[in-house]
């Protein structure tokens, strides 16, 4: 049985459009600060959105990034920021919170590629689309390193300046132990023990080798009479030390 000529045309047809509204390079254009990029492989169009190669990506936008092979995972980290993202899967986490994707990152042709925009505006990043041009501009913004600026306060006793500092990088990212600690050992100069203990409890509780959480949170019980609860977090602190000493440096004075 024969097919007619025009129908098969017309199936023809239809897969080429399909094919092409699935991945279509367009020729865009990609240029960061300014500066135009030449990422290889080339950006491609998916569904109305950018995929773009990882890790020249994420490094142009001054990150670091991490490939799980394994879990078939990217991590990106910029000052405060972490972006985690795994191919095929339409939830990404960053700063530990879930993003739903409305694109999942993908391999093609062997090369790993993510979500454009939504990985430069999770670091914080301006994307603009000009539809005219095909040309995607990202302006980069760079976050203050509050941690830095924190400890430059703290350490010339200027306790009031460096609780601001901490607390904001604090916000930035609220999964992270180190801000809770930096928070906690301020608050413990200015005499606000309270406060100290429920942020040292906070900074243990997201990094269970924050030795020196449970340290200065054993110098204010100890304070106030509490030797039992004393005794138990120098324990903790010693074991810490002593079995993890790599992991219990990430929460230091």
């Amino acid at each position: 049985m024969k097919l007619d000529k025009k129908i098969i045309t017309l199936c023809m047809t239809v897969i080429i459009f399909t094919l092409s509204s699935v991945f279509a390079s367009q020729n865009i254009e990609v240029r960061i600060n300014g500066q135009k990029q030449d990422f290889s492989p080339a950006p491609v169009l998916q569904n109305g959105s950018t995929l773009i190669p990882m890790r020249p990506f994420f490094e142009a936008l001054g990150a670091s990034v991490n490939w799980d092979s394994t879990h078939k995972t990217v991590v990106g980290r910029r000052d405060n920021t972490v972006v985690e993202l795994t191919i095929n899967k339409k939830i990404a986490i960053v700063n530990g919170k879930e993003i739903f994707l409305s694109l999942p990152g993908k391999i093609i042709n062997g090369n790993t590629f993510i979500p454009l925009r939504f990985v430069g505006e999770s670091l914080g990043d301006d994307v603009d689309w000009n539809p005219q041009t095909n040309t995607i501009s990202i302006t980069v913004h760079r976050i203050p390193n509050y941690l830095a600026l924190g400890n430059k306060y703290f350490y010339a006793t200027d306790f009031e300046n460096a609780l601001e500092m901490y607390k904001k990088a604090n916000e930035v990212n609220l999964s992270d132990p180190v801000p809770y600690f930096k928070i906690g050992i301020t608050l413990q100069n200015l005499n606000k023990l309270d406060e100290a203990l429920y942020y040292f409890d906070k900074a243990i509780e997201l990094d269970p080798y924050c030795a020196y959480g449970y340290l200065y949170k054993g110098y204010i019980l100890y304070g106030r009479g509490d030797l039992e609860g004393a005794q138990k977090c120098y324990d903790m602190y010693d074991e810490i030390k002593l079995k993890y000493p790599k992991e219990s440096k990430r929460c230091s004075p």
